[in-house]
């Protein structure tokens, strides 16, 4: 609409008939890119607000112009008639146009301003979600190491009661799996090493047995 205004305020000065008719095409090509862009803006999917702002509102007033432009301002100007009159129709129509689309564009900076807003809230929503979650990797972490030093603490517990019970001569004592780690393969070669010496005393007893046997058989002879 803002050009549309400029050309009829040039052809106001123009003293050339021609002129003026070339204006006069010009407007009517303006018309056309403003309904093509009106079509436009009803297939859009805007708020209700925006949409009466743009569409309604701002669109009346915009076709009042053009509307007086083509029937009245340039009808007068090429019969070289007085425009004054629907010059001053013509400026009220444009400075309502005007209205309109500032309050659209004030609407907009307010929308904008609120989704900016509303994005800035989700940003320091999810470093505040970042940041507990790092701490709960954290805790838990801790309470893993300490979970698994206590397991290995109990391991090694267990691993010195039971050398200990061996150093004693407690051979019945079994030792219990350990699980996979070093701890457990020692634990495991602990069991095995306890079974080999219960297996070796038990044989030297019986061989023992089976000597002292022998000798008795000897001396009843």
């Amino acid at each position: 609409i803002i050009e549309t205004y400029l050309v009829v305020l040039q052809s106001e000065h123009s003293q050339s008939l021609t002129a003026v008719k070339t204006y006069q095409e010009r407007v009517l090509a303006l018309e056309k890119d403003f309904n093509d862009r009106g079509n436009y803006w009803q297939s859009m999917p805007l708020d209700d607000k925006s949409k009466q702002l743009l569409l309604d509102k701002s669109e009346q007033s915009a076709r009042e112009f053009f509307k007086l432009a083509k029937e009245q301002y340039f009808p007068q100007k090429l019969a070289e008639q007085d425009t004054r009159s629907v010059l001053t129709q013509l400026a009220n129509a444009y400075q309502q146009h005007r209205y309109e689309i500032d309050k659209l564009i004030k609407l907009q900076n307010e929308l904008l301003a609120a989704e900016e807003e509303h994005a800035q809230k989700l940003v320091h929503n999810g470093r505040l979600l970042m940041a507990a979650t790092l701490a709960v990797v954290l805790i838990l972490a801790v309470l893993l190491v300490n979970l698994v030093s206590r397991q290995q603490q109990r391991t090694v517990n267990t691993l010195r009661q039971a050398l200990a019970s061996l150093a004693s001569g407690r051979l019945d004592t079994t030792l219990p799996p350990q699980g996979s780690n070093e701890l457990g393969q020692l634990g495991q070669s602990t069991e095995s090493m306890r079974q080999q010496l219960r297996e070796l005393i038990l044989q030297m007893q019986q061989a023992a047995g089976e000597w002292s046997q022998a000798l008795y058989t000897l001396y009843t002879l």
